[in-house]
């Protein structure tokens, strides 16, 4: 009789462990993020976030959840887009490659002590049935998709971590470790990846054989590239790698947000400087400083603007001699000869230690402006508009 007692005694706590080691096998497989499966093949997968590292949270409808620390965020049956983690409390197996996933939903509630809102659990129990096709995919049951397979799209790694650098260009990552399947993108020459996964067996491809290996590409989904194309390399040069990385993709941003610059023509320049000029008159006129022949004392420097009418137009002349005023984006008190000459080339009249630069706006009007040299350097400007009559 004892002996039955202990052999029962030992069944229970075996039971026990065993199921919590079903628990941890199911929850391991289902760590990470899931992609419903149509939105491989329209949903533009350059943008498609890595929900599970929480780097992004766009991905906010039915089409996407995610697991991680035993909670289950956005959930699909349910379309629960608040990312709140609704715990897991129980996972059993139903047959059939099935589980069901008993979990308790969050609510987010105000903390006097914290100053913020934090998840509680509430009182609203769910379930979900999930059947596992193959490694990395799955089905969700009864929740409207029941045909459509969920691919995992990020995850924890299932091997030691290994970091590994592309070798060739235009490499496809794939959605699954073979040829017939989807291409999420593609990877080129040094591009760095982090090793995550492996298949099991070696593949033949064109009289050699590899492994496939589960990539994590910072801009990509997690998929899988072909062991020939895939170097190994050591953290430093893997953290060089991606330095160099961000860097062009960091200019490639820049060069779409901002325009590549134009050379600008004399007649653009000269314009330039004359407009530019009326700005510095607004800030001697808001300084106050004027005298009565319109000059414009500032500390370091004299600035004179002016216009008469002429047949309803207003002829314009504008002195500069301090260097930190600002001109236009080419010209500026204090540059040399060369500099000068490098913006509008020759000048059209030398008039001593003057170079002068003219230019017409068709039957409009004529801009100038006299450059004054001293020391091989622009010491003062002039500037006109001069309005045809």
């Amino acid at each position: 009789m004892r002996k039955k007692g202990i052999l029962f005694a030992i069944c229970i706590v075996l039971n026990v462990y065993l199921s919590a080691e079903t628990f941890n096998d199911y929850l391991n497989k289902l760590e990470g993020a899931w992609l419903h499966g149509t939105r491989l093949t329209w949903y533009d997968l350059n943008f498609i976030p890595k929900i599970y590292k929480g780097t992004y949270k766009e991905i906010q409808d039915e089409t996407a959840f995610f697991i991680k620390d035993n909670n289950i965020f956005s959930v699909p049956m349910f379309s629960i887009n608040n990312w709140r983690p609704n715990v897991i409390e129980k996972i059993e197996s139903c047959g059939d490659n099935c589980i069901e996933i008993s979990y308790v939903e969050c609510e987010y509630k105000y903390s006097e002590e914290q100053k913020i809102d934090i998840p509680v659990i509430s009182n609203y129990k769910y379930k979900l049935r999930v059947r596992f096709l193959a490694k990395d995919e799955i089905q969700i049951l009864d929740c409207g998709f029941d045909d459509i397979i969920w691919y995992k799209i990020d995850g924890p790694a299932v091997i030691p971590e290994k970091k590994a650098k592309c070798n060739d260009d235009r490499v496809r990552l794939r959605l699954k470790p073979n040829l017939n399947c989807q291409t999420l993108g593609y990877l080129n020459t040094n591009d760095c990846v982090i090793i995550k996964d492996r298949s099991d067996n070696k593949f033949e491809i064109d009289g050699e054989s590899w492994y496939w290996y589960k990539v994590d590409y910072p801009e990509l989904p997690d998929g899988w590239v072909y062991g020939k194309y895939l170097t190994y390399i050591s953290d430093k040069e893997y953290t060089n790698l991606l330095s160099e990385h961000e860097k062009k993709e960091k200019a490639k941003a820049d060069a779409l947000t901002k325009p590549e610059k134009r050379k600008l023509t004399k007649l653009e320049i000269l314009t330039e400087i004359i407009d530019s000029s009326s700005h510095i008159r607004t800030y001697a006129n808001n300084s106050r400083t004027r005298n009565k022949d319109n000059v414009y004392n500032q500390s370091k420097g004299i600035y004179k603007y002016e216009g008469n009418s002429i047949q309803g137009k207003r002829d314009r002349e504008a002195i500069i001699i301090n260097n930190k005023i600002f001109i236009s984006n080419e010209i500026r008190i204090g540059m040399s000869v060369q500099e000068l000459k490098a913006v509008l080339g020759e000048p059209d009249e030398i008039n001593k230690e003057i170079l002068i630069y003219k230019e017409k706006d068709g039957n409009f009007c004529e801009y100038i402006s006299s450059f004054y040299i001293e020391d091989g350097k622009v010491i003062k400007l002039v500037a006109q508009q001069v309005f045809f009559n």
